[in-house]
């Protein structure tokens, strides 16, 4: 039986991994595409990336490091792992999506799409093929 488990366990990791790597590329070209406001530093596209948090705790993150932005990428991190601490205790297993970076509210709140139309999209596909994985 827990044999069973793991594997339905890995499987669903396998999904959430392969979304959040599609929603990493999607959001971060849109970063690119956003840029009238100065990709100067590169940290905002740094801070977008994904988690999977299983417990409360991370098992996998991906935060790819574009040119400088080394602080975009720990803020990143770092809100990802906010995020899974303050999951904690759910016995979940969670995917977070995330654009870290301070500023990133400012920029969507421009009109500009940072993370919210690759997240939504990512929503409407888990919502159509949930049921398989379960």
């Amino acid at each position: 039986m827990e044999k069973k488990v793991n594997e339905k366990i890995d499987k669903v990791v396998d999904l959430l991994r392969k979304k959040g790597m599609e929603f990493t590329t999607k959001a971060r070209k849109k970063v690119y595409a956003a840029n009238p406001y100065n990709n100067i530093t590169y940290n905002l596209v740094s801070s977008v990336g994904f988690a999977i948090a299983k417990n409360g705790v991370i098992v996998e993150s991906y935060f790819p490091l574009e040119a400088t932005g080394v602080e975009g990428k720990a803020k990143g991190e770092a809100l990802a792992e906010t995020t899974a601490i303050n999951l904690a205790g759910r016995n979940d297993i969670v995917l977070i999506l995330a654009a870290g970076e301070d500023y990133a509210s400012y920029v969507q709140a421009k009109g500009k799409d940072v993370v919210n139309g690759s997240s939504d999209e990512f929503t409407a596909y888990v919502l159509q093929t949930w049921g398989a994985y379960r």
